[in-house]
């Protein structure tokens, strides 16, 4: 049936950037495979797809990649990621801590798994 779709969330959510644009690069790098929304900022160093400055990190060019999004009033875009797989670990900059490999990584990304969905919608009377 075409509602069977709805219930099968398939945004993944990864430890490291991946080179799968439907996966994680293997099972032990993922966190998630099933969430049904996923919540990015993209840190102050997040691409301005008008100027070209930005990221160079492998984990955050996972979360904005090449597909331009204008946003609000001020016409500016931003490039945002264009497949299902996002990023999400702990901070790391090149001053502190010493990002190394992937790169510095400052994006906030907050996700929601199909159960707390589902519960959220049966408690509200909507499931």
């Amino acid at each position: 049936t075409p509602d069977a779709v709805y219930l099968d969330p398939d945004l993944v959510i990864c430890k490291l950037e991946s080179t799968n644009p439907g996966s994680c690069t293997s099972a032990n790098q993922t966190w998630v495979t099933t969430a049904v929304a996923v919540l990015v900022s993209l840190g102050k160093d997040g691409i301005d797809a008008h100027s070209g400055l930005g990221i160079t990190g492998g984990d955050q060019q996972e979360n904005s990649a090449a597909t331009a999004l204008t946003a609000g009033p001020s016409g500016r875009s931003f490039l945002v990621s264009d497949d299902r797989v996002f990023v999400d670990h702990e901070y790391k900059d090149t001053l502190t801590n010493g990002a190394t490999g992937n790169g510095p990584f400052n994006d906030l990304v907050i996700w929601m798994s199909p159960f707390t969905l589902y519960n959220r919608m049966s408690a509200a009377g909507k499931l």
